[in-house]
């Protein structure tokens, strides 16, 4: 069985598969402290973000983070080994990024909708996010550059382009979750440049355009705190 990589607090997935290594350590403290555990399912943005960390940077109490690691949007498999493990969370936050569009919308759909309902099963809350948006690299950087070989000379979809779809995606999300009675995380809402124009804030978007700055994550940071009690709630359809 592959294994993790531990990280201090943060359970980081490697090559695709998980033993979810330390959650012990996790479990016992949250029931010695009365503490709430929240996992983290997404790619790299558990240890760009360190949301391990986040309880001891902004001081919310009653809930320890951590995170794992899966580079595709199919999280079923990670999905699968938390439950398997004796060590359950009590709420899953599953969080898509923006790399994975375009992309088959249809599957993409069914993923979140079996998971919703194969977490509720072993009374798990799940959480939804939304994907955050991209904007334009700077133009006459590399990462621009790379933008037009990838637009002009290797046919594929550059960062900016992909917006359409991912928004196509966060406002099925929203509805979605509206109708199950889901939780969301609104990543997009909090990064974004407006509700007319929904790119990626440039002062919160690295050079390439997709990823997120320390800035950002500060302010996803605040997201979290001011929303925790709305997005921690556990539900009856979950309990």
């Amino acid at each position: 069985m592959t294994m993790f990589k531990k990280t201090v607090l943060c359970i980081v997935f490697v090559s695709g598969l998980s033993c979810l290594m330390g959650g012990a350590e996790h479990m016992a403290y949250a029931e010695e402290n009365g503490a709430k555990r929240v996992l983290l399912i997404g790619a790299s943005v558990g240890d760009a973000w360190n949301i391990a960390k986040l309880p001891e940077r902004t001081q919310l109490a009653g809930y320890t983070f951590e995170s794992v690691a899966e580079y595709q949007f199919d999280k079923s498999q990670v999905v699968e080994e938390v439950l398997k493990s004796g060590d359950k969370p009590d709420f899953v936050i599953l969080k898509e990024c923006a790399a994975y569009f375009p992309g088959d919308f249809m599957r993409y759909k069914q993923f979140i909708q079996g998971w919703v309902a194969t977490l509720r099963g072993y009374h798990i809350t799940p959480v939804l996010t939304t994907v955050v948006p991209v904007t334009t690299p700077p133009v006459f950087s590399l990462s621009y550059l790379k933008h037009l070989v990838k637009k002009v000379v290797r046919n594929r979809v550059p960062v900016d382009e992909r917006l359409p779809y991912l928004l196509e995606y966060n406002d099925w999300v929203r509805s979605y979750a509206a109708q199950e009675g889901l939780a969301v995380l609104d990543l997009e809402a909090t990064l974004r440049n407006n509700t007319q124009e929904r790119k990626l804030r440039d002062d919160f978007a690295r050079e390439d355009g997709l990823h997120l700055n320390e800035q950002a994550y500060r302010v996803l940071d605040r997201l979290v705190v001011d929303s925790a009690g709305q997005l921690f709630k556990e539900t009856a359809l979950s309990r």
